[in-house]
């Protein structure tokens, strides 16, 4: 009896011993499951945002602002805000609206009031139609006044032809050979030289944008065309209406607006891209230096001058101004270059600009 009494204590005493191991499983299962869902959508929620985060790192064209806060066309590609030593999880919110006819994207009224005072007092002296455009290109900040006015754009227009060339998979040491037909008056210099003459494609490039050579120009349009470079402006929203077979296609018509973007894509590649980087080179080694360059005389100014006398009377200037915080500035305007006030006009335009530009990034 004794033996059989104790094991059905052995046996009572397993079997509380198991429920009881049991029970305290159940508790341990219950405490740990919903922090295990915690952390599995914690972990979740940290990497799809991390992902977010990243995904715009490399792209160029994002533009570092609330684009539901302006239109498309305003999206300017500033890569950073005013103040950069600001950490938050969103990305600012760019304001933009019209004052005194100018439209301004980013700026705070109190900091434009007295340079747009000063360029009004400057377009109205000029007595011309007159087009600006300045941006930040830190920021994307943006300052324009008749943004959507087409001119004619003059030789302007030679330096995104031949971004669109350079950025191709054209081969630019081909050499081209000089037809007498394609002789152009006006600026140049190879005009003087023999038919039968050949050059490379960069060399061109080279003369079209330092000596503002329309006979180079001529050369790389006549063999090239403008069906892809068209193709090329059409990425921007920006259709200049180049053209073989039309009256000035050759020359097209562009807004400062319209020209400060295609700049804009000169300096970005210039970053990463050597064919880019040497126009910006030929850009700044131009030989007008009588517009912008008389009234940003403190930095290099990588700019392509334009002008025309005949039907289109047009005085153009637009550049990427090298400072340590770079910027566009674009002013087209349909002065006649044979006389009145245009280089005194632009001398002002460009240094109050300059002069606004430089107070901020002090």
């Amino acid at each position: 009896m004794k033996k059989i009494r104790f094991g059905k204590f052995v046996a009572a005493a397993l079997l509380c011993f198991v429920l009881i191991t049991a029970f305290s499983s159940c508790i341990y299962l219950d405490d740990i499951r919903p922090k295990n869902s915690e952390t599995e959508n914690s972990s979740q929620s940290s990497a799809e945002s991390e992902q977010s985060d990243s995904s715009g790192a490399g792209d160029e064209s994002s533009t570092g602002a609330d684009v539901s806060t302006i239109s498309a066309d305003e999206s300017s590609g500033g890569e950073s805000s005013r103040d950069e030593s600001s950490e938050t999880s969103e990305p600012p919110t760019v304001k933009s609206y019209d004052y005194n006819g100018f439209h301004i994207v980013g700026f705070e009224m109190s900091e434009i009031i007295t340079l747009v005072s000063s360029l009004t007092s400057i377009i109205g002296n000029a007595g011309a139609e007159v087009g600006i455009y300045y941006e930040e290109l830190d920021t994307g900040y943006s300052i324009s006044y008749n943004k959507e006015k087409k001119f004619c754009s003059g030789s302007v227009i030679k330096a995104p032809y031949a971004m669109y060339l350079m950025s191709s998979d054209i081969d630019l040491n081909q050499k081209l050979t000089l037809q007498a037909n394609q002789k152009m008056e006006g600026s140049g210099i190879i005009k003087d030289n023999a038919a039968g003459t050949s050059y490379t494609i960069e060399k061109l490039i080279e003369y079209s944008i330092v000596n503002s050579d329309n006979t180079a120009y001529r050369m790389l349009y006549d063999c090239f065309e403008f069906g892809s470079f068209n193709m090329y402006t059409y990425e921007f929203g920006i259709d200049t209406g180049c053209s073989s077979s039309e009256y000035l296609g050759y020359l097209g018509f562009i807004s400062a607006y319209e020209a400060g973007v295609l700049f804009k894509d000169i300096y970005r590649r210039s970053k990463t891209n050597e064919a880019a980087g040497r126009l910006l080179g030929y850009l700044s080694d131009t030989q007008y230096s009588y517009l912008l360059p008389a009234g940003i005389t403190n930095h290099t100014v990588a700019h392509k001058y334009g002008y025309m006398t005949g039907s289109y009377k047009v005085l153009n200037d637009v550049g990427i101004v090298l400072d340590t915080h770079p910027y566009i500035i674009a002013i087209l305007t349909d002065i006649n270059p044979s006389g009145g006030n245009g280089r005194s006009t632009f001398k002002s335009l460009a240094s109050a600009i300059n002069g606004f530009h430089d107070n901020l990034s002090q």
